[in-house]
């Protein structure tokens, strides 16, 4: 199993099990997304997907306990990265994805002290509802997601 057959596997389940758009997604061509995907099955022995006249449809139960587990092993793979980031230098960037009420209430405390800290560090700020927050998270554009939703919460 290569960690870029995972990479491969969670792009084509957040592109509604289109292999054309994780591919573009991933700068790479749609032959050799659907060859790692063989490749990973037949590694595996089980399908990842159902396939309907041709095409991805949907994960089995088993592909979906593995792209559970992915999306797992690749968060802690990018932790690490960032683990190794951190302890060369204190300075980059840091994107917050919060809804208005946390941002002018809550966080500005918070943010004071981590900028006498961090000062090198550039915060941003991005207010949204807890949906919006959900997906900055997923897609990667914030690094952290604040929410007082509890719903938010339990779905990551």
């Amino acid at each position: 199993m290569k960690l870029q057959q995972l990479v491969y596997l969670r792009e084509i389940a957040r592109s509604g099990f289109s292999v054309s758009k994780a591919a573009k997604r991933l700068h790479t061509s749609q032959p050799s997304v659907s060859q790692q995907m063989l490749a990973l099955e037949r590694e595996l022995r089980f399908n990842l997907f159902v396939r309907e006249k041709g095409r991805l449809t949907g994960l089995t139960p088993e592909g979906q306990e593995v792209v559970l587990r992915a999306e797992s092993v690749l968060l802690d793979i990018d932790y690490i990265r960032g683990l190794g980031q951190s302890a060369r230098t204190d300075q980059g960037d840091l994107v917050i994805a919060t809804t208005h009420t946390q941002a002018r209430y809550v966080i500005p405390e918070a943010l004071g002290r981590f900028a006498q800290r961090f000062p090198k560090v550039h915060v941003t700020l991005r207010h949204g509802n807890a949906e919006q927050i959900r997906q900055a998270l997923e897609d990667g554009s914030a690094d952290i997601g604040i929410t007082p939703d509890s719903e938010l919460r339990q779905g990551l």
